[in-house]
């Protein structure tokens, strides 16, 4: 009897041990996958409320750094869950700084592009930063982006623009425009900062 007790114990303890590395695996699996599409805080409906003063800024600061640790050791250009959008990293300004560039793809040909992440440093005066961030929505077939201008020596952030784009037969087209400040998008043009 005591070896029955002892061989189900241990074909017990087998079978938790082979589903416990299972589920690690699908996690890992599902982690590495997911931080292509980015950040679906950006996609919650009161986000952009969140971003107000200090607060604001340690928030997008966090976020900024995620998408930097995610994005710092992709290597080029890769399909992601389908052969319908593909993701580009581009070096600019000598290799110092790079863009994520999101691709949709009709008949495996590009048809349109948008940018998805980047974060730009170090400008001569202030704001010192720029950061764009998105979110993929595939279930609706929305980008969420935000842009916005950012000083560490302030510990302030202000935003450019939040808005959302839907992706319709390969073409990204403007959805909603939640919110424009005409002079810092008047800047980015000055600081050649549009895609």
């Amino acid at each position: 009897m005591k070896k029955s007790g002892f061989i189900y114990l241990i074909i017990s303890f087998t079978i938790l041990l082979g589903l416990s590395f299972r589920k690690e695996n699908i996690i890992s699996s599902s982690r590495t996958q997911n931080y292509f599409v980015g950040d679906q805080k950006l996609s919650d409906k009161l986000f952009f409320k969140t971003l107000k003063g200090k607060e604001g800024y340690t928030i997008l600061k966090n976020q900024a750094a995620l998408y930097e640790k995610n994005y710092s050791n992709f290597k080029g250009l890769s399909n992601y869950r389908s052969a319908n959008i593909k993701f580009e990293k581009q070096f600019l300004n000598g290799g110092k700084n790079y863009r994520i560039i999101l691709y949709t793809l009709l008949n495996n040909k590009k048809t349109d592009s948008v940018e998805f992440f980047r974060h730009t440093a170090g400008f001569r005066y202030e704001p010192s930063n720029y950061t764009h961030v998105s979110y993929l929505d595939l279930k609706n077939n929305k980008i969420w982006q935000l842009k916005y201008f950012s000083s560490p020596a302030a510990r302030s952030a202000d935003p450019v623009s939040y808005e959302v784009s839907k992706i319709e037969n390969g073409k990204i087209k403007p959805d909603h425009l939640y919110f424009l400040d005409e002079s810092l998008d008047a800047e980015m043009d000055k600081r050649n900062l549009y895609y």
